[in-house]
């Protein structure tokens, strides 16, 4: 039950994730934003995510991972709704130009700086109930979640934003507040943390020989995430100006392209890695 619980909390905030890069150059052109502005508001929010992350692991090991897993999902919800709500003030004409800008990238910003507590907590979580046997399949076992995500997501959006370009968006509430309410009252509050083993010197030793590899990983899995993030972001666009498409059949197309490029994601994980 816990693995299932962290799971579709994962899950629930990866669709929300791929349902705002879907959507949100379509909301972007409706409501009269420039590229640039889309552009900021996602890779500025995508920066602070990244942040935060890495500060909420650190605080989930003293305050709890169930506790600020609560925080991330309860944050996710309001965050969503708060930017939902903002973009609704600018679809409608009550809030434009650089005003609604502003307002978009301050919402968005905030709600990455707490969402960003969700994945370091439930992986923690995951690890504290985990033997050490079974670590890294526990590991998989949850993340696997972020990949469906990013299948679900497009689909799910392209299902939904002919009733609206804000429909997914409100959707996604709904998701990430039945995720926060299964982790409340299903996932129990404390865990035993299995004791790791200490590092003897010769794995010390092989860590400092593999920091150089380590970096060009790293360097090499960020271009291709710049490259990526790079075709999100402009996609939509194109599709509107090249193509003529309206702002739904834009978002339409942008999800059916990320569905299946994370279908060919997964499928090389799976089958080939």
């Amino acid at each position: 039950m816990p693995f299932r619980i962290l799971f579709f909390a994962l899950l629930a905030t990866a669709m929300g994730q791929s349902v705002v890069l879907t959507t949100l150059p379509s909301l972007g052109r409706d409501a009269g934003l420039t590229e640039f502005q889309v552009a900021v508001i996602m890779s500025s929010s995508a920066f602070i995510f990244a942040l935060g992350t890495t500060f909420w692991s650190r605080i989930a090991k003293k305050q709890g991972h169930r506790r600020i897993l609560m925080v991330g999902l309860t944050g996710y919800t309001l965050g969503t709704l708060l930017f939902a709500l903002v973009w609704a003030l600018g679809l409608n004409g009550y809030i434009v130009g650089s005003v609604l800008f502003v307002s978009l990238l301050l919402s968005r910003s905030l709600q990455s700086s707490i969402m960003s507590a969700t994945p370091p907590s439930a992986v923690g979580y995951a690890i504290g109930i985990s033997p050490l046997s079974q670590r890294v399949k526990s590991i998989s076992k949850v993340t696997s979640a972020n990949n469906l995500g990013q299948v679900l997501g497009p689909t799910y959006a392209g299902a939904l934003v002919g009733f609206g370009l804000l429909t997914p968006l409100y959707s996604i509430v709904l998701l990430t507040l039945i995720a926060l309410f299964l982790v409340w009252a299903k996932l129990p509050a404390h865990v035993a943390m299995p004791s790791s083993p200490q590092n003897s010197q010769p794995e010390a030793v092989a860590t400092e020989t593999l920091k150089p590899l380590t970096a060009l990983l790293i360097t090499l899995c960020a271009s291709v995430f710049c490259a990526m993030a790079m075709m999100q972001q402009t996609l939509g666009f194109f599709l509107i100006d090249h193509y003529g498409a309206t702002p739904v059949k834009a978002a339409q197309g942008v999800g059916l392209a990320m569905m299946i490029s994370a279908i060919f994601s997964l499928g090389v994980q799976l089958l080939i890695v």
